[in-house]
């Protein structure tokens, strides 16, 4: 009964984390408001995040109100998953979240590869919110590794690097979720 428990816990918090996520992203690269997905994103988060936003400033394009919010979630995650609260849960919540912003990134490359493979058309308004959240991730890695004749290597480069970052940061925040578990008696 438990596993559907924690299936039901992180498709639910999983999917608002990345809602939230992606929000986040899309003002931090100034995604074009015209956008009927950026619109709708907007609206959708628009009331949960004005009490936060009046009372959290914002710092350039970072919104620290979307930002502390995705963390709140985050615990609020790892807490109903391990039924308990306190100091793991903050540890857990910043790996989930951390987690989801890696597949998040991780899945928005492999739809722009997949789109430059296939020529999507540039007036799909899915792949300007894509495009407008990689370019400038991948533009440092472009000008460090230039094409190939046909071959970009400089998305696989930064697949790689986020995987390295991923696996990093994941390695800390398990290490310091193995100190705060209880040792068990023998």
């Amino acid at each position: 009964m438990y596993s559907i428990y924690s299936l039901v816990i992180n498709f639910l918090f999983g999917t608002v984390v990345w809602l939230l996520l992606t929000r986040l992203l899309l003002q931090l690269v100034r995604a074009p408001f015209k956008n009927s997905f950026v619109q709708s994103l907007y609206m959708l988060l628009g009331p949960v995040l004005r009490p936060f936003e009046k009372v959290i400033p914002r710092y350039g394009n970072f919104n620290i109100a979307v930002a502390a919010l995705v963390f709140f979630v985050g615990v609020i995650w790892a807490t109903a998953l391990s039924l308990n609260f306190g100091l793991l849960s903050l540890v857990l919540g910043t790996f989930l979240v951390w987690q989801s912003l890696y597949w998040l990134l991780f899945l928005l490359l492999v739809v722009f590869v997949i789109a430059s493979f296939v020529q999507a058309s540039p007036h799909n308004e899915i792949m300007q919110v894509v495009n407008a959240i990689v370019k400038p991730m991948v533009a440092p890695f472009r000008r460090l590794i230039p094409p190939i004749g046909p071959l970009d290597l400089s998305v696989g480069v930064l697949m790689l690097t986020l995987t390295v970052a991923y696996q990093l940061v994941a390695l800390g925040l398990q290490q310091i979720m193995l100190t705060l578990l209880p040792i068990a008696p023998l």
